[in-house]
């Protein structure tokens, strides 16, 4: 006799060859208290929080950070690369890096360079649930004492103000490059001129098409 403890009731159909629909043996199971309590836990049970969103975010230095794959065809490169986003939700005041791989070493080292140079210190930082976003990178954020919250998993929306930030390095940067590039230090360069265009030059219709910068030099003069 084959062990049928963990089947469902589809697969007991067919390894005991029963004559009888599956609903059946579902409704069989059901009535001798066979079928487990399901619980669907909107997320894994480590998780911590409630996400930050614009909405309820009143303060800076909460941070939504990612990770955006940029392929040969966005950077002109023989090779795929990685960029490295942090915005606050707040002020969208952004920053990115780009490296050749994505890891939670990687992350932990973007995230350094992140806290040198955010014009404010960051307190929290929410991520989705990837690799990148595990060991390492968790022991950055406790080593510098920064609340780490990863999103529900398949939930980018709770993530919306980086993702977003995502399409318009597409759409304003990475589609206008000048082919070829030849390395790697070379679009790192061009990104954070670009970046900083993003930060003190152009209007963001969410921020009332004022500048992030603008944003965040109207709060600190406020505190």
């Amino acid at each position: 006799m084959f062990d049928t403890e963990h089947l469902g009731s589809r697969k007991i159909k067919v390894v005991l060859g029963l004559n009888l629909s599956y609903r059946t043996v579902h409704r069989i199971l059901k009535a001798k208290g066979r079928i487990a309590k399901q619980v669907n836990y909107r997320r894994p049970l480590f998780q911590n929080g409630a996400c930050m969103r614009p909405a309820n975010t009143h303060d800076l230095g909460f941070i939504q950070m990612d990770t955006k794959h940029v392929t040969p065809e966005l950077s002109g490169l023989d090779y795929t690369v990685y960029e490295y986003g942090a915005i606050d939700i707040l002020s969208r005041y952004k920053l990115a890096i780009l490296l050749p791989d994505i890891s939670d070493e990687s992350a932990g080292l973007a995230l350094e360079f992140f806290l040198k140079w955010f014009p404010f210190p960051i307190k929290y930082v929410q991520t989705d649930n990837g690799l990148e976003f595990q060991r390492s990178f968790k022991f950055t954020c406790a080593k510098h004492n920064i609340d780490h919250y990863h999103i529900h998993k398949n939930s980018p929306n709770e993530n919306a103000v980086i993702e977003r930030s995502f399409r318009t390095d597409q759409d304003e940067f990475y589609y206008w490059l000048e082919r070829p590039t030849v390395h790697i230090g070379d679009l790192n360069t061009k990104l954070q001129k670009f970046i900083i265009r993003y930060n003190t030059w152009r209007p963001h219709q969410s921020l009332n098409y004022q500048t992030p910068i603008q944003v965040v030099n109207h709060y600190l003069s406020n505190l």
